[in-house]
């Protein structure tokens, strides 16, 4: 056994740039204030504090906006303008027409939940939609009352 093996080990060494700097001295000078003013007490290091996000779009007020614009569409070679919504709407109902059932089952829920009252007479309807679909919506009206039935 050796005698300095009781010995405590040498401290650790400071590595870097200012190592050979003893410890009580500062540097003063470009961005190194003196350490007595350095920060001061009751003196916030952020004093705006954190800038506010900017507030979340209403998702509403932007889908009403985006379905009530008027676009410009093309119906039997003719150009016509109508809202988004209008221009949807029509799509659905021609799907309809041709037999795509999702678009049915779509006009059918629009009906009930609007509460309108869809005959086969030509005036009860806004649009001319075809006789097809009004031979469908007749269909899916007394469908929907006999299963209410």
């Amino acid at each position: 056994m050796r005698d300095d093996d009781d010995a405590k080990p040498p401290p650790p060494r400071d590595v870097g740039s200012n190592a050979d700097e003893p410890k009580d001295k500062h540097r003063v000078g470009k961005n190194h204030p003196p350490l007595a003013t350095r920060f001061p007490k009751g003196k916030s290091g952020n004093p705006g504090g954190k800038p506010k996000a900017p507030p979340a779009p209403d998702p509403k007020a932007m889908l009403s906006r985006v379905l009530s614009r008027p676009r410009q569409y093309s119906e039997n070679g003719q150009t016509r303008t109508a809202a988004v919504l209008e221009i949807m709407y029509e799509a659905a109902a021609n799907r309809a027409t041709k037999g795509d059932a999702r678009a049915l089952r779509e006009i059918n829920r629009l009906i009930k939940e609007y509460g309108l009252a869809i005959s086969s007479e030509p005036e009860a309807v806004p649009y001319d939609y075809g006789a097809e679909l009004r031979r469908k919506l007749d269909e899916m009206h007394e469908r929907q009352k006999q299963q209410e039935e």
